[in-house]
């Protein structure tokens, strides 16, 4: 997250304690273990769901819809 424009470590960290519940399950373990590429069973709807949540996220921090799709989608890539 503080990769993108605008956002710092303070609010990076506010983002990941605010969303931290609603992002269980997606990706190998919790917010605080290095990534995989494992994926849970159900990671199509999981998946889409998070990734609605981090664009509304990212709309309320002020970006535009169109940044927010396109960031939180070069993310997502598998």
């Amino acid at each position: 997250l503080v990769k993108l424009p605008g956002v710092g470590k303070k609010t990076a960290e506010r983002l990941v304690v605010e969303m931290k519940d609603r992002l269980k399950g997606w990706g190998a373990g919790d917010l605080f273990t290095p990534f995989t590429d494992a994926a849970p069973a159900d990671s199509g709807a999981t998946s889409n769901n998070a990734e609605e949540e981090a664009i509304s996220a990212l709309l309320a921090l002020g970006y535009k819809p169109t940044q927010a799709s396109k960031v939180v989608s070069q993310i997502a890539k598998p």
